[in-house]
């Protein structure tokens, strides 16, 4: 399996991690801890669009050209159409 190096959070995952996860935040604290759960992230399918969705400890990134696009839970995962890259 492979293993998520050296992506970057844009600012829409990191708005959506603290939308999401955690309020009270910088935006520089949510992006290095996007890159932290990112670090122990594995792949697990394609997304509508040609993205992969990365999976961990009950989150999932969506990363396209070394970019993670967002970041949800697990068991908010949101449909199709809202993950197209």
């Amino acid at each position: 399996m492979q293993r998520i190096t050296a992506f970057y959070p844009t600012s829409h995952a990191v708005l959506r991690f603290i939308e999401r996860f955690a309020g009270n935040i910088s935006p520089q604290e949510a992006a290095r801890r996007i890159q932290k759960i990112a670090a122990s992230a594995r792949w697990k399918r394609i997304a509508p669009g040609g993205a992969a969705v990365y999976s961990t400890h009950g989150y999932e990134l969506v990363v396209k050209d070394k970019r993670i696009l967002t970041i949800y839970g697990v068991d908010t995962r949101p449909g199709a159409y809202a993950i197209q890259a």
